[in-house]
């Protein structure tokens, strides 16, 4: 299945989104296809459907990068106002569901809870990992707290809170 999400983005698995006649009755014009370093992608579609591929970061940043594809997701679909936009990664229930959630944050400025209830609403079996949680919860806390100043300004804090906290070497 693909499901349409919220404004015009959609959000399916690696499978369906792989369907040409699902993408064709969604309309779907980009899709955002979001995978790990190691994973196999084929993907064969239409010359005129954009296909943007994101591959995490496989190391202590993987849950700080969805800040990062947010942000470009983010963009994006502000200015495709005009375009269905799919996202899927795997399963199409974490990765591509935490992009979605920072887009809900960052447009409609509600919390991590409310905004994975609107996509849980559509799509009953999404979820995100505890990582996804705590930076996802540390972005709306952050942007909520300095009066939603410009969102790259805010990601290049949160980037370097998050590595400077790695760096501490703890005590006995």
């Amino acid at each position: 299945m693909i499901y349409k999400i919220i404004d015009n983005i959609y959000l399916s698995n690696t499978i369906y989104a792989s369907i040409n006649k699902l993408i064709n009755k969604n309309n779907i014009n980009t899709i955002f296809r979001i995978h790990d370093k190691d994973e196999q992608i084929i993907l064969s579609y239409t010359n005129d459907i954009k296909v943007y591929k994101i591959e995490l970061e496989d190391n202590i940043l993987y849950n700080i990068s969805i800040l990062k594809f947010g942000n470009i997701f983010y963009n994006y679909v502000i200015n495709h106002p005009n375009e269905n936009i799919l996202i899927t990664c795997k399963d199409g229930a974490s990765c591509s569901v935490a992009i979605i959630i920072f887009y809900i944050i960052t447009k409609f400025h509600y919390n991590l809870k409310n905004s994975l209830t609107i996509i849980k609403s559509i799509k009953i079996n999404a979820s995100i990992n505890n990582g996804f949680i705590n930076i996802l919860n540390l972005y709306y806390y952050k942007l909520r707290d300095n009066n939603f100043i410009k969102t790259n300004k805010l990601l290049k804090t949160i980037i370097h809170n998050e590595k400077e906290k790695n760096k501490i070497l703890i005590k006995d």
